[in-house]
């Protein structure tokens, strides 16, 4: 185990690498449909327990393997025909194709994610699928390429609570977003501390425990950006035994206010 925190690059370094390689394995097949939910084996996730049949069916086995998600985003609040949806760590695409089908092809949806070897699995994935509606990028969530006001929803599904910095991941959420704009994550935070030595763990920052913060910590980021009317729509423990009980996957809803 590590003796103090990584520092934010090798953080960086460290996820890159991690989700790099799930993507190279679910472009080949080895991956296991929903196998390394956070890239973590022992925190395994089925997608069919977050996702409905409706919503996998026809997906590509890349998209569905390469999902590394504590929740499901989609389930916060309907997306609508015509809408701009941008995904925050979009990995293999599964949330973006979701979103494409409820916004239609007079909606837009943008992937953004920070590893090459992911955003060239969703663009794959998104030609088979013959989606035009769909674009991905590679970027940092902290500072994407997209103009201000001009996006309508914002998902992110186990991915902001590895930002080092999520501040800035909320402003910038924030200033993209429409006023009346909404943000809906799925996230793992802390109800109560858990042990340093698991805290300095650089296997559990990757695996999107180490990194989580305090429920009251992390929903003020979120008030501090701009946003209003933060709510907790669904929250259940990670673990059953242990510090893993500390965390909770938590569905959190945020508007932009008007004006």
């Amino acid at each position: 185990m590590a003796t103090a925190p990584p520092d934010d690059a090798r953080v960086r370094e460290v996820v890159r690498e991690r989700y790099g390689e799930l993507a190279r394995q679910s472009a080949s097949g080895s991956a296991g449909r929903g196998a390394d939910c956070c890239s973590d084996d022992a925190l395994n996730l089925d997608v069919s327990l977050v996702y409905s049949p409706e919503q996998t069916t026809g997906l590509p086995e890349e998209a569905l393997a390469a999902s590394a998600g504590c929740g499901n985003p989609h389930a916060i609040a309907s997306l609508q025909q015509g809408e701009t949806v941008v995904d925050f760590g979009s990995g293999g695409g599964i949330d973006c194709f979701i979103a494409a089908r409820a916004v239609g092809q007079q909606g837009r949806v943008v992937g953004i994610d920070m590893t090459a070897e992911m955003v060239e699995l969703a663009r794959s994935n998104a030609r088979r699928l013959g989606l035009g509606n769909v674009e991905f990028y590679l970027s940092q969530m902290e500072g994407t390429p997209l103009e201000d006001e001009t996006v309508d929803a914002i998902i992110s599904n186990c991915v902001i609570n590895l930002a080092p910095d999520k501040d800035i991941v909320f402003r910038e959420a924030h200033r993209i977003l429409r006023p009346g704009g909404r943000l809906m994550v799925s996230d793992l935070v802390k109800v109560d501390e858990i042990p340093q030595d698991e805290a300095e763990d650089i296997a559990n920052w990757v695996a999107c425990l180490a990194g989580s913060e305090m429920r009251d910590v992390y929903l003020g980021r979120m008030e501090a950006a701009g946003f209003t009317e933060v709510q907790v729509v669904s929250s259940a423990a990670w673990g059953e035994e242990g510090w893993l009980s500390n965390i909770h996957s938590m569905s959190i809803l945020a508007i932009k206010p008007e004006g």
